[in-house]
């Protein structure tokens, strides 16, 4: 059995190279990722290459790869073929564009949930999927990329707490784990934080069907945006902000709208997009009983005469 284990390993110590770059961007700024394959393989086995893709944190849900087919002179969508053709790529380096898949429309929506509670064990005719939707309230988590001050990750955590947050968390965080002094309001009893050493390392735990939000200047105005039901916002340290490779991965950009300086507090901003969101949601729930009031009748209370 040692034997076959070696042997096996020997066999797989090769491996393919691909320059992986978002659509519109320079092949220069690509990330390369290593595919194991078989030694002396002519060709990479698609599976395996989506697979390396998803390890380095790509949503291949929403993003689909296409590689360089020096034969077709252009790139060949790797969903349509089974492998790349080591033969036909142009060099030792295959490579591969990201580009982001048409939107998921309501019935495309429908069926990914059917597929979720078909995946969970429920019955269909005792679990249909409008009541498991109507049923979810929703979620969120607030997190800061690599933010510097400790005090600033422990009052964006207490507003967090204080509005609604499912979690919070850190990425490449520069301080230590918040001290005892830090004045959290206790929050660590109702909201967990997590901390990421890297983006690769958030993206990989990430909860399924929540669009990243990055908070950044550029976007769109807060006071238009509709705050998805599920979602996670991602701000950015006050010095350098949220990195162009980050906003790639997103799937919003949202800016906060301002009089003077653009620039707002970590805390700060965390704290405006939440209750924009929370003011937001009250909102809709007082139109949609409104609504519901006037469709079964219901008429205001007269007022008391004095």
């Amino acid at each position: 059995l040692r034997w076959m284990a070696a042997q096996q390993a020997e066999a797989l110590h090769g491996e393919a190279v691909l320059r992986v770059v978002y659509s519109g961007k320079k092949a220069s700024r690509g990330t390369l990722v290593r595919v194991p394959i078989a030694s002396g393989a002519a060709v990479v086995p698609a599976n395996a290459v989506r697979a390396a893709l998803i390890d380095r944190g790509v949503d291949m849900a929403r993003f689909e790869a296409q590689w360089y087919n020096k034969s077709l002179q252009g790139y060949a969508l790797l969903d349509q073929s089974d492998a790349i053709d080591l033969a036909c790529a142009p060099s030792d380096v295959v490579d591969v564009t990201l580009c982001e898949r048409p939107r998921y429309s309501a019935a495309q929506h429908e069926r990914m949930l059917a597929q979720v509670v078909n995946a969970a064990g429920l019955d269909p005719a005792e679990e249909p999927v409008h009541k498991v939707t109507s049923q979810a309230t929703g979620f969120f988590g607030i997190g800061i990329y690599r933010g510097r001050r400790e005090q600033s990750h422990a009052v964006l955590w207490r507003t967090a707490y204080q509005l609604g947050a499912s979690f919070m968390y850190t990425v490449g965080a520069r301080h230590l784990p918040i001290c005892e002094s830090a004045d959290c309001a206790t929050a660590f009893r109702s909201v967990p934080a997590w901390r990421f050493d890297t983006w690769d390392d958030f993206l990989k735990a990430a909860p399924f069907s929540a669009p990243l939000v990055a908070i950044e200047m550029g976007g769109q105005p807060l006071d238009t945006f509709v705050h998805p039901k599920c979602c996670i916002y991602i701000l950015g340290s006050e010095e350098f902000g949220i990195p162009a490779s980050v906003l790639e991965a997103c799937h919003y950009v949202v800016s906060i709208p301002v009089v003077r300086a653009h620039s707002f507090n970590i805390a700060t901003a965390g704290a405006i997009v939440m209750y924009d969101r929370t003011a937001k949601e009250r909102l809709t729930k007082e139109h949609e009983q409104h609504e519901t009031g006037v469709e079964q009748g219901c008429q205001p209370k007269p007022a008391a005469v004095v």
